[in-house]
């Protein structure tokens, strides 16, 4: 049994974090008054702490991109029919804010756009390379144009027949 510094409560020792510093190997607030503690901490410095995380993560990019990456895909490993109700309702929700990246991408020829187009094609993915995908690029260019080209000539003559 140990009495917390915090609110005077004996209580069992599971009741207060682990500390090898302390001689009791304790800390002296019990559990339920330390996370009080950070909670009116955080609350109370909530611009400082992020400061200090964007800090560090600029500090640290490799590795914290590296612990995002891993801590979301063990998450969408972990919660797979959460992550597909989400997704659902995301893309309902934001129908025309996926019409308009897709139309951005396409007119752009982006170069996901680029690779899906030679994939759709059957060229496999890892054989994809930049060179194709810039001859990809003009081709669909050169495409456009005459697809265009045509379209002006039909309008020019209708309008010659009227």
């Amino acid at each position: 049994m140990k009495r917390c510094s915090k609110c005077g409560e004996v209580k069992g020792v599971g009741e207060f974090h682990k500390d090898r510093n302390k001689a009791s190997g304790r800390r002296s607030r019990c559990k339920q008054c330390a996370i009080e503690y950070t909670k009116k901490y955080y609350l109370n410095n909530k611009r400082k702490l992020i400061a200090g995380v964007r800090r560090w993560e600029e500090n640290n990019r490799e590795r914290a991109m590296e612990i995002n990456r891993s801590s979301s895909v063990r998450w969408r490993e972990n919660n797979k029919d959460k992550r597909k109700e989400i997704v659902t309702a995301w893309r309902e929700n934001n129908k025309d804010k996926i019409r308009e990246t897709s139309k951005v991408r396409t007119e752009n020829l982006a170069n996901s756009y680029v690779k899906w187009l030679l994939v759709r094609e059957g060229v496999c993915k890892e054989d994809v390379s930049h060179e194709l995908m810039e001859l990809k690029r003009q081709h669909v260019i050169a495409k456009r144009l005459i697809r265009e080209a045509k379209r002006r000539v039909r309008d020019e003559s209708d309008h010659a027949d009227v």
